[in-house]
């Protein structure tokens, strides 16, 4: 699809009077996708007038240079924050938070650089369906996952109706509840994320978990977004490469966060926190067990079983044969592999 110009872009807005809607991209070292991710954003057919703010995390590659061209082209629509130093560096939620907090618009959409928008007229849809329900903070779709060898893959799906999904719901569905790319949340909502994510090891599951505390989320269908899976610097790639130094960091810095989100929700979902702190221990447990750490895989795993949560299936198949980690690993990758 050919992109219009920024005059015809302006020219199909209706609604002119503010910036309606601020488009958040963070970026580093991204130049095969970042195209891919603007292209997206410009493509938007939206009757609302809207910005398109791109951090750039002082990319080493040519990422600078491409969003540079963008934003000469487009120098009405989208604002660059370049940056000289790396921030992620410094704490992994600073690139979001700096991006967040130099918006304009009342409604924030979110997108990386690494992934992109499918539906055209996501924007559109998700805005008037969040005027639609007031009530809520935080609205979020379905996504595919994307794989370094072009597969797609259904990622994210919760059906073909609109629906309210439950505080509780979100906590327990952790951070891959509501794809990021999917995102579109009220700026009143940046007061609780400045706080919660200054310590947070990511942003995701606690805006998600913010966005939903005061009624729900809401689930919109028939939009898509698109996640990618497994390419070279993308979150679940580094994941895979974990040390112990780093997964027991990780683990700490989510067990103070998640308790300080108990100060931002109702009391009643205590026992949801206790779930999604256990399911991160989980986590960890995979990793290490993948990283063939055994001796952190047993310890972290045995933590979960300790507790009274369960995480379905392949949990219970850790926990049975826990004290046999290199046997558990092969029976695993070859039944993930049938």
């Amino acid at each position: 699809m050919q992109l219009r110009s920024e005059q015809e872009i302006i020219n199909s807005w209706k609604y002119i009077d503010k910036v309606y809607i601020s488009v958040v991209c963070m970026t580093y070292n991204q130049e095969q996708y970042i195209k891919t991710a603007i292209n997206s954003f410009l493509q938007q057919e939206c009757d609302y007038k809207f910005e398109i703010i791109i951090h750039d995390d002082a990319s080493t590659d040519t990422t600078t240079e491409i969003i540079k061209e963008y934003a000469e082209n487009y120098p009405s629509i989208i604002r660059v924050i370049q940056q000289v130093d790396n921030k992620y560096s410094q704490k992994p939620t600073l690139p979001t938070l700096i991006a967040l907090n130099n918006t304009k618009a009342e409604y924030i959409a979110l997108c990386e650089g690494d992934d992109y928008w499918i539906s055209t007229n996501k924007l559109q849809c998700q805005y008037l369906a969040m005027q639609e329900h007031k009530s809520l903070c935080i609205s979020f779709h379905s996504s595919q996952n994307i794989y370094p060898n072009g597969s797609f893959q259904v990622g994210v799906s919760l059906g073909d109706l609109n629906k309210i999904c439950l505080l509780s719901t979100v906590i327990r569905g952790g951070g891959a509840y509501m794809p990021t790319a999917s995102l579109m949340f009220t700026k009143e909502l940046l007061e609780s994320f400045n706080q919660v994510l200054a310590n947070a090891p990511v942003g995701d599951f606690y805006m998600q978990v913010l966005g939903s505390a005061a009624n729900g989320a809401l689930y919109i269908s028939g939009l898509e977004s698109a996640y990618r899976k497994g390419n070279e610097g993308s979150w679940s790639e580094s994941m895979s490469h974990s040390t112990e130094k780093k997964i027991l960091k990780l683990l700490g810095q989510h067990k103070s966060s998640i308790k300080e989100l108990a100060d931002f929700i109702p009391a009643e979902h205590k026992r949801d926190l206790e779930y999604a702190l256990m399911h991160e221990y989980y986590v960890g447990a995979r990793i290490a067990l993948f990283s063939k750490n055994y001796v952190l895989f047993q310890s972290l795993i045995s933590k979960c079983k300790n507790s009274e949560e369960k995480f379905g299936i392949v949990y219970s198949f850790f926990c049975n044969f826990r004290n046999y980690p290199r046997l558990l690993l092969k029976a695993y990758l070859l039944f993930t592999r049938r």
